[in-house]
């Protein structure tokens, strides 16, 4: 379970937590059930952070959040139920509709 912002560290390029965002957060982190306020930071959020910031970069400048050299991020289709899982590696995924209705 995540709360609302969290990707913003990522969106931003604080993956390493150089400007202790992520502390900051902590209040909001523990309310969704985190266990301590080390987020755990590693290599892979690196990757993570480069990925969603090419992506967002793109879809502001062209409408379309796909990159040359990442996965293809195909606009939503009800009948495909397809969804980006932002990690490492990227990976597409079908039942988003039954993702969304878990709580």
């Amino acid at each position: 379970m995540s709360f609302h912002a969290l990707e913003i560290g990522y969106v931003f390029g604080d993956w390493d937590n150089a400007s202790r965002w992520w502390s900051m957060a902590n209040f909001l982190a523990q309310a969704s059930g985190a266990k301590t306020p080390d987020p755990g930071l590693m290599g892979d959020d690196k990757k993570v952070s480069e990925n969603m910031m090419a992506m967002w970069t793109q879809f502001a400048r062209a409408g379309d959040p796909n990159v040359n050299g990442l996965i293809t991020w195909p606009a939503y289709d009800a009948a495909a139920d397809k969804y980006l899982y932002i990690a490492e590696p990227l990976q597409l995924k079908t039942g988003f509709s039954k993702v969304a209705q878990k709580k």
